[in-house]
């Protein structure tokens, strides 16, 4: 049916000639990985200008004004007094040697030391989830009804989502 509609027309992948599979499964991962480096840059982008865009500074907070000397200091500390294009480049710069810089919350504590002491707990949970996706995944596709009907997991997840909730009878004050 593509052939009628003008698609052209591509060559077989023969099992008699594994080179020529391997070579295209290596061809293919080299450009999903090569396209990540501008979905990356992307996003760094759309990221970097999205947070200049937004209102306020990294210095308000609520009940708690900083004095204009005190802003005009940690702005000068921190680069962000710098022009617009200025603060870009060195966040890339910055990005692209995995220097995140010194967090705002945390005081003289380094961006890329809290995000390694994340880490493990981060990977726990993956773990765990890929490994959940995979047994109810497989558990899912293997039922002999799954061709048919979406299957008990999406059942389960639809009724989960409504069912009714449990209405407060009372105020948080009382």
């Amino acid at each position: 049916m593509a052939v009628a509609q003008g698609a052209p027309r591509r060559a077989p992948c023969s099992p008699s000639n594994p080179r020529g599979r391997k070579a295209s499964l290596t061809l293919y991962i080299i450009r999903r990985i090569l396209w990540l480096v501008p979905v990356l840059f992307f996003v760094i982008t759309i990221t970097f200008v999205l947070m200049h865009l937004a209102p306020g500074s990294p210095w308000d907070k609520e009940g708690k004004q900083l004095s204009a000397a005190v802003v005009r200091n940690l702005n000068a500390k921190y680069g962000l007094s710098d022009p617009f294009f200025v603060q870009y480049l060195r966040y890339l710069w910055n990005v692209a040697h995995f220097d995140f810089g010194l967090s705002f919350q945390y005081e003289d504590q380094a961006v890329s030391s809290l995000i390694l002491r994340s880490w493990p707990p981060t990977a726990v949970i993956g773990t765990l989830a890929f490994v959940m996706i995979v047994i109810f995944g497989s558990a899912s596709a293997s039922s002999p009804l799954s061709d048919k009907t979406p299957g008990w997991t999406t059942w389960w997840s639809a009724s989960v989502r409504s069912a009714p909730r449990r209405r407060r009878l009372c105020s948080a004050s009382s």
